[in-house]
């Protein structure tokens, strides 16, 4: 049997983090899917809950915009799975800085 992923946490905003945030959370079978960034402790609360990003599909000249869900705590600390998408040589300190209930079951 295979456990539902209905919290996903995408780390890291760069190409990868985007692509695979865009891909999961426009996919209606998983119930919710964050982006911890690395900037947004510097955003406001308004801008926490109006972020929005472009994307542009495959073969496509028009980007669409999409609203952006932040990570908070309590999201990251109830994580089904947590996506790494930052440089090979951030992993260690990026899995150091995860909550340790989230990180007890890493694989």
């Amino acid at each position: 049997m295979t456990e539902q992923l209905n919290n996903i946490v995408i780390v890291g905003q760069g190409a990868m983090g985007l692509l695979w945030y865009h891909h999961l959370s426009q996919a209606s079978n998983y119930a919710n899917v964050s982006l911890l960034a690395s900037n947004q402790s510097e955003l406001s609360s308004i801008e926490l809950k109006s972020a929005q990003y472009q994307f542009t599909a495959y073969q496509q000249k028009l980007a669409h915009s999409y609203p952006l869900n932040y990570a908070q705590v309590a999201q990251i600390k109830h994580a089904n799975a947590i996506m790494l998408c930052v440089k090979s040589y951030h992993i260690a300190s990026a899995y150091k800085l995860l909550p340790k209930k989230s990180t007890r079951n890493a694989r």
